[in-house]
């Protein structure tokens, strides 16, 4: 889920604004799309709404101070039929100051969507809408990359077994957790970085890769990571969840 907060400025028109929400929500399918588990198949469906569920509510108050929190906490999305109905929630609260509210549930968007999606609902405001790409035009490609990158890991992984993690404290629980502090100053990380050209992230998995290779005692870690798939044409378009799944292999 993602939350936001913003300041609307003095110019700002309110029903303007909010016309420019609806125009938003009525054009990208993803903001009109929702998620139905069926129970006879054992799978998820992807549902795109023709109906417009527009949620605007406007409220009065003294302060900001925790009305995104509060806001939240009143949709409640802990039950599964919160992803029946589309994502977006917009809440216009009136204080000192005008603020904007924007809530989107059970949405995955990459680093890219959102600020497509600001600066979307931004251009429809001023009378110019951008030229987008629908996110079901792609989704088939998209499908069949993953039918393709399964079959190539499937063949690469054969022979494969999983390796479970051993557990330091006797327990019938289905999940826990362990941890172990390292104290590493942030420093040190950011010069060696430097030295060796990569990212910090690609040290804490090379890292963490050596450590499950000592516990397990095998020289092969294999573990997956979500990567952007805009590759194909059209996808630098998209505002939705454009990705792929690759893994990677550490020795």
């Amino acid at each position: 889920m993602h939350a936001f907060t913003f300041k609307l400025q003095e110019s700002c028109r309110i029903e303007l604004l909010k016309k420019a929400w609806r125009t938003s929500v009525e054009t990208l399918d993803i903001l009109r799309t929702s998620f139905h588990f069926s129970a006879e198949v054992g799978r998820w469906a992807q549902v795109v709404h023709s109906s417009l569920d527009f949620k605007w509510t406007t409220e009065k108050r003294r302060s900001i101070d925790n009305a995104a929190k509060e806001f939240v906490q009143s949709l409640q999305f802990d039950a599964e039929d919160a992803l029946h109905r589309p994502p977006v929630y917009l809440r216009h609260v009136s204080s000192d100051e005008d603020y904007l509210i924007v809530v989107l549930h059970h949405a995955l968007y990459d680093g890219l969507s959102l600020p497509m999606l600001f600066s979307y609902v931004k251009a429809v405001y001023g009378g110019d809408p951008p030229i987008t790409t629908q996110f079901h035009m792609l989704s088939r490609q998209i499908t069949s990359l993953e039918d393709r990158a399964t079959d190539y890991w499937g063949a690469r992984l054969k022979g494969v077994h999983p390796w479970a993690f051993p557990r330091e404290v006797s327990s019938t629980a289905d999940a826990w957790r362990a941890s172990k502090v390292v104290n590493l100053p942030k420093e040190v990380i950011d010069r060696f970085c430097r030295r060796y050209e990569v990212s910090a992230q690609s040290v804490a998995q090379a890292s963490w890769a050596k450590a499950l290779a000592i516990y397990s005692k095998r020289p092969d870690v294999v573990y997956g990571q979500v990567v952007s798939g805009r590759t194909m044409a059209g996808s630098e378009r998209i505002i939705g969840p454009v990705f792929v799944s690759t893994h990677f292999t550490s020795r």
